[in-house]
């Protein structure tokens, strides 16, 4: 008897770990609004099947010489966060989770944008009829770029949150609960997160980087969210649960049997 309700207890356990890691890992948000902008065209592309971020090398310049050094593409990403509520009112921890889809390596900081992309952002046609290159890229230097020169940020630029390092096609997440509830309580007003590749793993016309919210690839992955646990830490917690279980219900075998 004791034995089977030992059982019951393991499978309940087992049941709760599952519970627990899906509700751990629950997500908060989807994004609104993402989109990929190459600055040497002035593109802002916000309906593709993905995300790319390429490397910048211009160093902070406009030109070396007769070549203008915006070659490279960042991203926007943004969230409708008005219905989450604040770690100090009790709400969760705040994770961007983004699904890497490209092959190889690659490092991509991550910011939080000093201005709206859909509203503030310089576009104009093909370089350089239309005279708007500087102003593009002054524009991505004062909101995008990150301010960690370990990042190769500057002084000045956006407020950098941290880098995602993926090395394999899944889902890597970023701890952003301050940023979030500085959104959340309105002392920061909300742009979105921006993307800026340290090193990128397709360059120029490479394959795709991270799922927009457009993805339809397959392989499971999905577009930008919000979650309330890193991803795939809640499977890490259901494992730890279930070893727990495990331990319980050896114990309890061990335990004479009263009837």
């Amino acid at each position: 008897m004791n034995f089977i309700k030992s059982t019951f207890t393991c499978a309940s356990l087992w049941s709760a770990a599952l519970a627990c890691s899906l509700a751990n890992g629950a997500t908060l948000a989807t994004a609104v609004y993402d989109n990929d902008s190459y600055v040497y065209f002035g593109s802002n592309n916000a309906g593709s099947n993905g995300i790319t971020t390429t490397a910048d090398v211009s160093g902070g310049q406009f030109y070396n010489g007769a070549d203008f050094l915006g070659h490279h593409t960042f991203a926007v990403v943004k969230f409708d966060v008005s219905g989450l509520q604040t770690v100090a009112n009790g709400g969760p921890q705040k994770y961007l989770t983004l699904d890497w889809i490209q092959p190889g390596q690659a490092e991509v900081a991550v910011s939080v944008a000093g201005a709206d992309i859909e509203t503030g952002y310089t576009f104009g046609p093909f370089f350089p009829q239309d005279g708007n290159h500087d102003a593009r890229l002054q524009w991505y230097f004062d909101n995008i770029k990150g301010d960690d020169a370990a990042y190769g940020g500057y002084a000045g630029g956006a407020t950098h949150v941290g880098v995602i390092n993926p090395r394999s096609p899944s889902p890597f997440s970023l701890d952003v609960t301050a940023v979030v509830d500085a959104w959340i309580d309105g002392s920061t007003p909300n742009y979105g997160f921006g993307l800026w590749a340290v090193s990128s793993a397709g360059g120029q016309g490479g394959t795709l980087d991270f799922a927009s919210s457009e993805y339809a690839g397959g392989g499971g992955f999905a577009g930008p969210r919000l979650t309330s646990q890193p991803i795939p830490e809640p499977a890490t917690a259901a494992l730890a649960l279930l070893t727990l279980a495990f331990a319980a219900g050896r114990a309890a075998l061990r335990k004479p049997n009263r009837i």
